[in-house]
């Protein structure tokens, strides 16, 4: 976490995917001890927790700050 630069609420979405992903661990830790419906149920919890983490995932940038985003729209063309 040091070797980045977040933003405060970077942060706080940073620990919610890894909490997601936390209990998608541990909900298929315990789905393996299971059978039959049980087991299914567990399953698709730990593939909806999954889906969450990477929903919260997909909203981190991971930008450099030493190398700022390219400006958008097309290059001038100009050499």
């Amino acid at each position: 976490m040091q070797e980045n630069d977040f933003t405060p609420h970077e942060v706080v979405v940073f620990s919610r995917a890894l909490t997601w992903f936390d209990v998608e661990d541990k909900l298929r830790r315990e789905a393996e001890g299971l059978a039959g419906r049980e087991k299914d149920a567990k399953l698709k919890a730990a593939g909806d927790a999954a889906t969450t983490g990477l929903r919260f995932w997909r909203t981190l940038k991971f930008a450099d700050p030493a190398k700022p985003a390219r400006r958008p729209g097309r290059p001038s063309g100009k050499p």
